[in-house]
């Protein structure tokens, strides 16, 4: 009888080698659904959003002002080399987008392991932490034993399974997870990458710029907002 209850409790837990996965995400940015997905082998990893893009050369506005174009299959990137401990992605700051950024992997994470959570039959415990101007709750499991999750996000104590902007944001929910045996290839030009202090500089100088210039031949003080984006660069 004891041997039945076991075989009940576990029947529904696959075990992977943990040297290499494959984890599959839902991902709604505000509103906007898409998948992800996460491949972790030797060290490194690659997280991909699938995303739509306008295709260049079709943009333009249509009656109401919107934005508009023939759309194509897009993805955004980011790559971890945890032997380096840092982090490599598309900087999303302004005047400065499309440039590739180095940043370190440390998070100041607050564990509560009295909250948990099942995810994939895994169970979860939460833990908070705060990035660029915005609070994060996620839920990890200890029995996935690989410090990564979505985004740039890292470096709990096993894989995030979930992850939530506390405002409703953002909000990403593993899927699906199944052994990962290739090797890592990111699209991302990792030699050109520049430090975060270097990329808020050029923004910055390219931001006073082109406000000084817009405010000369207006004849008006501007002041932008910048809070709206889901990491916060106050270029002002």
């Amino acid at each position: 009888m004891k041997l039945l209850l076991l075989l009940s409790i576990f029947s529904n837990i696959v075990v992977f080698s943990q040297s290499g996965l494959d984890v599959k995400y839902t991902t709604n940015n505000e509103g906007t659904k898409f998948q992800s997905e996460l491949f972790y082998s030797n060290e490194s990893s690659l997280y991909i959003n699938y995303t739509k893009d306008i295709k260049p050369g079709t943009a333009h506005f249509n009656d109401r002002d919107e934005m508009v174009g023939e759309m194509i299959e897009s993805r955004e990137e980011f790559f971890k080399d945890f032997k380096k401990d840092s982090v490599y992605s598309e900087s999303n700051i302004s005047y400065v987008t499309k440039k590739i950024l180095k940043e370190s992997l440390k998070f100041d994470w607050k564990i509560d392991y009295s909250k948990t959570k099942t995810i994939l039959n895994y169970n979860c415990f939460q833990a908070k932490t705060e990035f660029r101007g915005r609070s994060y709750t996620a839920f990890f499991s200890k029995d996935l034993k690989i410090p990564d999750g979505p985004r740039k996000f890292a470096n709990l104590p096993g894989l995030i399974l979930e992850l939530k902007e506390d405002s409703g944001k953002l909000e990403i929910t593993a899927t699906s997870i199944s052994d990962f045996k290739g090797k890592i290839h990111t699209q991302l030009n990792i030699s050109s990458a520049k430090n975060l202090d270097s990329l808020i500089s050029e923004a910055k100088n390219l931001y006073y710029s082109t406000k000084e210039k817009i405010e000369k031949e207006s004849n008006s003080h501007i002041h932008t907002d910048f809070s709206s984006r889901l990491e916060v660069f106050d270029l002002n």
